[in-house]
């Protein structure tokens, strides 16, 4: 104890330090972690010459447009296209008609797309903004067209007497292809954004 300042004084005093030192640790320990995590991301990429580095390169706007594609989806599904592809890979299911079983779609993002931007005419609209049912002229009385990216589904049938493994086999096949396809291209192979 100091000579002339109290107990509680000499109390306060150190509290402040203890603080900053607790907040010194916890600092200390968020940088180690982050450091730990991006090693651990290394070693998984050397270990797998990269196969499995797909994890940062999504765009948000995707990721967004398929989890509205996949409200009303089976959360195990979402979860193995999660897994495998990537959470800005939309699903869709529709029913066969009078055959049991279901179409399972993906649909692939416009940046792993192999499909090319196509052009399309434009609808001609009223003065209340509906279809008129004609296209859009121009000023010399050409058709009017726009740049399109069209929709890239790759669908198989799935069998109601199918399991999950059925649902695996088809993202299993469309990552190969959507690789290969980069690779015949000799480009870098993408990054699929996986949880």
């Amino acid at each position: 104890m100091t000579k002339g300042v109290p107990k509680t004084e000499e109390k306060k005093n150190a509290e402040p330090d203890l603080m900053e030192l607790l907040k010194g640790i916890s600092q200390g320990m968020e940088s180690l972690t982050d450091t730990v995590s991006s090693l651990t991301r290394d070693v998984e990429n050397m270990k797998t010459g990269g196969i499995n580095k797909f994890k940062e390169e999504a765009n948000e706007e995707d990721v967004k447009l398929a989890s509205e594609a996949r409200k009303h989806i089976d959360p195990k599904l979402s979860l193995i296209v999660n897994e495998m592809l990537g959470e800005d890979f939309g699903v869709e299911l529709l029913p066969m008609g009078d055959r049991p079983g279901f179409r399972f779609s993906l649909l692939v993002p416009a940046r792993l797309s192999d499909n090319v931007r196509s052009r399309r005419p434009v609808s001609d609209l009223d003065e209340d903004g509906r279809p008129t049912g004609a296209y859009k002229k121009d000023a010399r009385g050409d058709t009017v067209f726009e740049e399109y990216m069209p929709d890239d589904r790759r669908s198989c049938v799935i069998s109601s007497s199918d399991s999950y493994e059925a649902v695996r086999k088809h993202c299993d096949r469309v990552r190969g292809y959507i690789i290969g396809y980069f690779q015949k291209l000799n480009q870098p192979i993408p990054e699929f954004k996986v949880k």
